[in-house]
């Protein structure tokens, strides 16, 4: 398979919320449907990828796919829970209620044109099933993928830069990538 390659890590940490948009995967998209091809690579932090929830062999959701300790669990839970229903009525954001088009819903597209991608999720993390179906995708599809999974994090963990050292982490592997795609 020569340079491409799947990394899967884990790191330890705590929790944040803060929602996301899909610029890179929407950037992405136009590079393609002009012809340019001028993302030569996408650093996708804890993404929405899959508005649209389709299910297939790399997502079908559910609790059971979040591991949580006891005392975690009925917070836990309720967060994910409450989180993971935030793609209905959104038309007054995102202009429109068809969220299975390629800008809001790249999980259905044809994963082969990405270009190298980094993703980022924590482990508590709403979209994490989607985040890590989608890099299964793109590896099994012949794209550089590089997955780095925070241990004990939830949704924008970054916002802690400063705070929590796996943000500093995820700056440093962030930098990698981006060196080892654009010199």
């Amino acid at each position: 398979m020569g340079k491409r390659t799947a990394a899967h890590r884990s790191r330890s940490g705590s929790t944040a919320v803060k929602p996301q948009r899909n610029t890179a995967p929407c950037c992405t998209t136009r590079s393609w449907e002009d012809g340019t091809y001028l993302v030569k690579g996408q650093l996708l932090l804890y993404p929405t990828l899959n508005m649209a929830g389709i299910k297939d062999e790399y997502f079908n959701p559910g609790m059971d796919q979040f591991e949580m300790a006891p005392k975690q669990k009925r917070g836990l839970s309720k967060m994910i829970g409450m989180f993971g229903g935030m793609t209905t009525g959104l038309k007054p954001i995102l202009g429109t209620d068809d969220v299975k088009n390629d800008y809001l819903n790249p999980y259905t597209r044809d994963a082969s044109k990405n270009p190298p991608t980094f993703l980022t999720v924590g482990e508590h993390d709403f979209l994490k099933i989607e985040t890590l179906g989608y890099g299964v995708k793109l590896h099994n599809a012949g794209v550089e993928t590089q997955i780095v999974l925070y241990k004990g994090f939830g949704h924008a963990f970054f916002d802690n830069t400063g705070v929590y050292l796996q943000c500093e982490d995820c700056i440093e592997e962030m930098g990698k990538f981006i060196l080892s795609h654009c010199g």
